[in-house]
């Protein structure tokens, strides 16, 4: 399944994002509820979105899943992660994307062993909600919040019941070699964020424009995990870019979704 992401909209613009849905297009929904209106606006077009493929992007600004138990960044993030998971539950949502860390890193191996622990926590209440949480390769080097390198991330994706998110573009400017990361997870893999970059920064652009071989990410993502879903994951910037963004979906059903349904029909009659 194809979807596009939210995020590149605020609260006001929300509903933009239906300009692309179609048969093969769905919806990840990028919750901004520190904001004010924005669960209204969720809640104000259930009707609607309960007719889409949805996935749900955790919560993710003032959210800290590191902290420890008991802090006031702990409870505050978990209740937003509770709230997120109600409304992906309400939705039919196929999954909820967790970030292990999102602020700098001070002490790793606190910060990962708090992150595990609420892990464990989540995935218990994502059971109550029936609503699966997949684990996502956060945090960027430029910025120093990138708590796993990519054997560490490879290792700790092995030893969870997690599947899989994996992010593009944070692979590609954090330096990763994506093929093996691809190629070690490919059991495990269920979802892609798509975007591009420069190398270093986390910019979101679109799927051609940066330093990231996306074609040669989409044979060798078809090749290992042809299922995985793609979400194309854009800044803020490139909303205004109506007509590139069209540009993207139109590619990727060529390229990918065409590439699918082919290759099944070819497995269909073996």
């Amino acid at each position: 399944m194809l979807y596009i992401s939210t995020n590149m909209f605020n609260e006001n613009d929300f509903t933009n994002v239906y300009e692309y849905v179609d048969d093969e297009v769905g919806i990840e929904i990028f919750p901004y509820l520190n904001k004010p209106f924005y669960e209204w606006i969720l809640v104000k077009e259930m009707g609607i979105l309960k007719n889409i493929p949805t996935s749900f992007h955790g919560p993710y600004y003032g959210i800290e899943h590191s902290e420890k138990k008991g802090t006031v960044q702990y409870e505050y993030s978990m209740m937003q992660m509770k709230k997120c998971l109600q409304l992906a539950e309400s939705l039919g949502s196929k999954y909820v994307v967790y970030h292990h860390n999102n602020k700098p890193i001070d002490n790793p191996e606190i910060m990962l062993f708090h992150a595990r622990e609420n892990l464990y926590e989540i995935n218990e209440l994502s059971k109550i909600h029936h609503v699966p949480v997949v684990v996502e390769n956060a945090g960027i080097k430029a910025k120093h919040n990138m708590l796993f390198e990519e054997e560490d991330f490879i290792r700790e994706c092995k030893r969870i019941p997690n599947q899989v998110l994996v992010d593009i573009g944070h692979a590609n400017c954090n330096g990763w070699n994506l093929d093996r990361v691809i190629k070690e997870l490919a059991y495990k893999i269920c979802a892609y964020h798509i975007h591009n970059n420069d190398g270093t920064g986390d910019l979101h652009n679109r799927i051609y424009q940066g330093s990231l071989d996306f074609r040669h990410f989409l044979e060798l993502a078809l090749y290992y995990t042809p299922h995985a879903d793609m979400t194309l994951e854009y800044s803020q910037l490139i909303a205004y870019d109506v007509t590139g963004i069209k540009d993207d979906i139109a590619a990727m059903k060529c390229y990918w979704l065409d590439k699918i349904k082919t290759n099944c029909a070819v497995l269909d009659r073996v």
